[in-house]
């Protein structure tokens, strides 16, 4: 029996330039770079060809703005990359926003009582 490898995509996902924002980004994909295009943060991430989709949070920040690793949320970031813009002129470090896992336990227990799976 042969076993074929799933056929992977590599697609970009521009950033808005905002503090904060959510991308519809492929489950299990991988961020393979991160450049500015057109003056804007763009990721490129390789996943498998036809995945689900799922919401990301994603944070920007200047050099120079003050923020925490963990945001009040009790949300965890991870750093994506950093990117120049306008010529230079302005640097944006972007992070990935990683909910803990005690907020990803409460979302699959929702979603196992919202289905009936829950005796």
């Amino acid at each position: 029996m042969t076993q074929t490898n799933p056929i992977q995509v590599i697609h970009k996902f521009p950033l808005a330039i905002a503090m904060r924002q959510t991308l519809s980004v492929p489950e299990g994909g991988e961020i393979i770079s991160l450049q500015n295009q057109y003056d804007l943060p763009t990721m490129w991430i390789k996943h498998i060809k036809g995945a689900k989709l799922k919401k990301q949070d994603f944070l920007l920040i200047a050099t120079g703005e003050s923020f925490t690793d963990q945001l009040e949320t009790g949300d965890e970031l991870t750093f994506v990359g950093s990117c120049l813009l306008y010529s230079g002129s302005q640097v944006y470090h972007i992070y990935m926003v990683q909910p803990t896992i005690h907020k990803l336990f409460k979302k699959l227990l929702l979603e196992t009582m919202e289905k009936g799976d829950l005796e």
